[in-house]
């Protein structure tokens, strides 16, 4: 368009109707017409705005903003529009600036000035009411999660005790019932979370055929007790040490070969893992979960990852579930930078698919730091700080479980006070356990201020949180804070995370990563251990010793059921028990080791027998097998075993490597 006079262009009566601003400036800046809604809302009559400079009618600072854009058309030719979001009196506005050229010589401009006023007030609203929203979820995840802590934590406490067989049976019950409730409750939180985009990925190292098969075979019991089929294959090609989120992945995993066990009756489920693409950098996974249930119609496939959605309506009452699992999933994989699909037809089972990203882990940081032993942490100065009595009771006992000394603080200004009196007694706390939720100063307030407190031995502090939300990793690190741990927390993570953050404080100095939950699951050595033991009682003592342990058990009543329960899965470890019928552990040693001719690898064997006449252990070596414990099982000796001769076959077949594939 070419401005060369005063004279109105007669396209200039299109923009008279608009409800939006509309100026013409010729090359001079002086406006030379207005359309009728700018005049409304400058409240000024057009003899009154014709051949005033552009800028009278504004703001200084939108004044200065448009002046710097005319300098710059007049500079060099770029017909391309400018648009800048700035105050307009006392609206909201976007500014728009579209310079005029002809003969490549600057011929003014049009100026559009936009009212968004109402726009930006639903938008502060909506920021206002996502607030509000998050502030309810930290409230509501704190209050739900307080209560629960008190339930497992007593019932933990309880079933340490003694107790007749049919009270152990009720609290089994509770806790069982309690950890259900826990799994429906971290799920709508966890919905919630990525709803407010809350929810943050670790970047953790990780092996990920430790992560897929624990996964997996958490769910074996499951599947045992409607007699199906389990189980995992992963390429031994496939590179397994990487860095992500482990815990996520398992979530993904779990939610989806939950769902197949939940609509399968009869056959089996399978998982595999392929390499899609890889760069030096990362490389993409190709999950599959196959199963031989019911199928899901092709005109409810496409709805099966909606939230609070079952391919069938009458399944919440037949199935159970709340219709969240698959859609937490689909969002992870999105995090994760892939993508879920499925494939099915009704009645011939269903096949899950997902992708996601993962980077490569170098050798070095596949090094895990090692936890002290429990013994060296004996009379280990603790300060417990909660606002909660229940929480602290049961803190309390934990720590004097293992032998050490607790002091309980019901807030953050008692808490200070005790760092100072122990300190002026020449004993000062060597560890704080710290929840964040409390009233007047926080966990992390009550961090910044023992960090500034001057004169006193800074303990290590780990800080337990009913209610984490995203930024809360960052902010224990920059403050550093060794542990960052969810309520409701078990004794075993605990003191996990105990042993773990001393040892890692004597390896690393003050350079360690945060442990977290996820981090803690990937420092620990727990293994997938084939049970191989015919007697019914022997197995259930021998499973709740390694599941103690917090490792995977898988059980097989013979040596056929070993070698046939090796093809489906992959383990790190088999128990085998010497006489069994059908084939005993001598014969299937023998055949396993004949098989490893053939296909390389090496899975430490470890014979139990409650034979002690001379020349057995022999026997058990001649066969093939790595060790031997004597029945009964000492539990100490067999951890001790357990660690001994896995730690020494990964070594013989290379550091990073897994065996048993």
């Amino acid at each position: 368009m070419n401005i060369k006079n005063k004279t109105p262009n007669p396209l200039l009566s299109l923009f008279r109707g608009m409800e939006e601003g509309v100026i013409f400036a010729d090359p001079q800046d002086e406006i030379i017409e207005v359309n009728d809604y700018f005049l409304y809302l400058i409240k000024k009559k057009r003899p009154e705005v014709l051949g005033k400079k552009i800028w009278t009618f504004l703001s200084q600072e939108s004044a200065k903003t448009i002046k710097a854009h005319i300098r710059n058309f007049k500079k060099q030719i770029d017909p391309a529009p400018v648009k800048f979001h700035l105050p307009f009196l006392d609206l909201e506005a976007i500014y728009r600036l579209q310079p005029l050229y002809q003969d490549q010589e600057y011929r003014g401009l049009i100026f559009n000035l936009i009212d968004v006023t109402e726009l930006v007030l639903a938008r502060k609203e909506a920021q206002a009411a996502n607030m509000a929203k998050n502030e309810f979820l930290a409230n509501i995840s704190h209050e739900i999660r307080t209560p629960m802590n008190g339930i497992l934590g007593m019932t933990e406490l309880a079933l340490s005790t003694q107790m007749t067989m049919e009270q152990k049976e009720y609290l089994e019950g509770i806790k069982t019932s309690s950890e259900t409730l826990m799994t429906i409750i971290n799920d709508v939180l966890d919905f919630s979370k990525i709803e407010s985009n809350k929810i943050e990925l670790e970047l953790i190292p990780f092996n990920l055929r430790d992560a897929v098969c624990n996964s997996v075979f958490s769910l074996a019991h499951q599947a045992q007790k409607k007699q199906l089929e389990l189980s995992c294959h992963l390429p031994p090609s496939l590179n397994y040490d990487v860095i992500g989120d482990p815990g996520r992945l398992r979530q993904v995993i779990i939610n989806i070969v939950n769902n197949a066990i939940k609509f399968t009756h009869e056959g089996g489920i399978q998982v595999q893992v392929k390499e899609e693409s890889s760069t030096d950098a990362e490389v993409m996974l190709h999950f599959i979960v196959s199963d031989t249930g019911i199928g899901i119609s092709q005109e409810k496939i496409n709805s099966i990852f909606k939230a609070f959605t079952q391919a069938d309506g009458s399944t919440t009452r037949t199935y159970g579930g709340c219709g969240l699992g698959l859609t937490i999933s689909s969002q992870l994989v999105k995090l994760m930078k892939g993508k879920i699909w499925a494939i099915s037809q009704l009645g011939q089972g269903s096949q899950f698919h997902f992708t996601l990203s993962l980077q490569h882990m170098e050798r070095d940081q596949a090094k895990k730091p090692s936890p002290v032993q429990i013994e060296n942490l004996n009379n280990l100065p603790v300060l417990i700080v909660d606002d909660n009595e229940t929480n602290l009771q049961i803190l309390e006992k934990m720590i004097l479980n293992w032998k050490m000394n607790p002091t309980l603080s019901s807030s953050g200004k008692a808490a200070l006070a005790n760092l100072q009196k122990a300190q002026d007694l020449g004993n000062p706390y060597a560890l704080a356990i710290v929840d964040y939720y409390m009233p007047k100063m926080d966990g992390f307030m009550l961090t910044e201020e023992i960090n500034a407190m001057q004169g006193i031995t800074k303990p290590i502090i780990m800080m337990l949180s009913s209610s984490g939300i995203r930024g809360d990793a960052a902010r224990c690190r920059k403050l550093g804070i060794t542990a960052y741990l969810p309520k409701p927390i078990k004794q075993s993570v605990l003191l996990d995370a105990i042993m773990l953050a001393f040892g890692s404080t004597a390896q690393g100095g003050a350079n360690i990563p945060l442990i977290t939950r996820h981090s803690l699951r990937e420092a620990r050595q727990r293994y997938c251990i084939l049970l191989a033991e015919d007697n019914h009682i022997n197995q259930k003592v021998a499973t709740r010793l390694l599941e103690i342990s917090g490792h995977t058990v898988s059980v097989a009543q013979n040596g056929n059921e070993v070698l046939s329960a090796l093809k489906k899965m992959p383990f790190d470890l088999i128990l085998m028990d010497v006489q069994m019928p059908k084939m005993d552990g001598l014969e299937a040693t023998a055949a396993i080791r004949r098989q490893e001719k053939k296909s390389g690898g090496h899975i430490p064997i470890i014979a139990m027998t409650a034979h002690a006449m001379q020349g057995d252990k022999e026997k058990c070596i001649e066969s093939g097998m790595d060790a031997y414990i004597s029945k009964p099982i000492d539990p100490k000796e067999l951890a001790r075993i357990i660690t001994h001769i896995v730690n020494t076959s990964r070594a013989n077949k290379g550091e990073g490597k897994r065996l048993g594939r």
